[in-house]
């Protein structure tokens, strides 16, 4: 982003001198009035980063503590998108629409592709680039055969592809102190549009 952003903005609220009026409305809806746009652009990130990194310090500037907090901001954004699509999909809902693929600004935004001008300018690559959150759509939230547990403790494990499945489902549950604990492993055979509860 520093291609585009003054150094007095590098933090996710963006230039502390400058005036911003946030509240959070619910998950990600925020209203913001205003000189600071970043703040603007950026406030969704403050109940998920603290949702999954605790009550951190969003007010600071400078490099480290911006590339922090955007880190934490498309972290908390993968695993908050992560839980809803699951959550979606173990209800037998098949089609999800994702909002949004990239965004037109500089920004620690909800976008799945790093935003960069058609210029090169020094320090900004072209753009394109996948965030945290394309990767686990590629690699896990939209396969054929995929397994996610609720709250509850249940797991449920399904088949959308058109073809057999026959292999182990091993599913663990991570808690944030790093300790893992396997849910469920077992053998399994699921045919076209086949699915399983445990």
């Amino acid at each position: 982003m520093h291609g585009t952003l003054s150094q007095e903005s590098w933090g996710v609220h963006g230039n502390p001198m400058l005036s911003s009026n946030c509240s959070h409305i619910f998950e990600n809806a925020n209203e913001c009035s205003g000189q600071n746009v970043q703040s603007q652009r950026n406030y969704a990130c403050d109940s998920h980063i603290r949702a999954y990194f605790g009550d951190v310090n969003l007010g600071g500037t400078g490099r480290p503590q911006f590339q922090l907090q955007l880190y934490q901001c498309m972290i908390s954004q993968m695993l908050w998108m992560k839980g809803e699509i699951e959550t979606i999909r173990s209800t037998n809902v098949f089609g999800t629409l994702i909002w949004q693929l990239n965004e037109n600004w500089p920004t620690g935004g909800w976008g799945l592709l790093e935003y960069g001008s058609q210029y090169r300018e020094d320090g900004q690559i072209m753009g394109g680039r996948w965030k945290p959150l394309m990767y686990l759509l590629r690699r896990s939230l939209f396969r054929n055969v995929f397994a996610t547990c609720g709250q509850s403790g249940r797991c449920y494990i399904r088949n959308d592809g058109t073809d057999l499945f026959v292999g182990t489902v091993h599913v663990e549950s991570w808690d944030f102190s790093g300790v893992v604990r396997t849910v469920f492993r077992n053998h399994i055979s699921l045919g076209p549009n086949g699915d399983i509860s445990k």
